[in-house]
């Protein structure tokens, strides 16, 4: 479909520049403008996680530069811990694209591949939430009746899809060892 407010195109949000001239749009102000639209041929499985994720960073994080920052300092992660070294990439491959490329980036299969692989650094370290300001976020979260237990960009709906996918997959295998 054509949409989005850049000329017609579904990927595209109007550029803007900075009081120098320089291509800039705020974070916050690009989300607000990003949409979701609906493709015939979208190539990827699974619910589209890309603008959930970009609404999650904004809120916790502020970007998704600074949401990296506050989950590897809440999980007491490493830059050299499984996966951190390829959260930032992905962080940061966003934060451009929606700043200086300003993209509509729910409706760009990249960004979407790039947000899933964000969601799945997080899942491997999810179990950490026993440390410090994590733990606390943990309860604060089921007391306030949250989505997740856990503050992490990990869409409830991705998780949902890809336990029905893993127990699909074993009811196959199951049938094919009793054959």
């Amino acid at each position: 479909p054509v949409g989005g407010s850049g000329g017609g195109d579904a990927r595209c949000i109007d550029v803007l520049y900075d009081s120098n001239g320089l291509r800039h749009r705020d974070f916050g102000n690009a989300v607000d403008l990003m949409t979701e639209d609906q493709f015939d041929d979208w190539p990827l499985r699974g619910p589209r996680t890309c603008l959930w994720g970009l609404k999650f960073m904004k809120q916790a994080g502020g970007t998704p530069l600074g949401w990296h920052n506050k989950w590897r300092a809440d999980f007491k992660l490493q830059p050299s811990d499984p996966g951190v070294e390829s959260h930032e990439a992905g962080c940061r491959a966003l934060q451009y694209a929606a700043t200086y490329d300003q993209c509509n980036l729910p409706n760009i299969v990249q960004s979407e591949l790039i947000m899933r692989e964000v969601m799945r650094a997080e899942e491997r370290h999810k179990d950490r939430v026993g440390a410090g300001k994590a733990a606390e976020a943990s309860e604060r979260n089921l007391f306030v009746g949250m989505d997740q237990r856990v503050n992490l960009c990990i869409m409830p709906k991705l998780i949902e899809f890809i336990a029905e996918e893993m127990k699909q997959e074993a009811a196959i295998l199951k049938e094919r060892r009793k054959a």
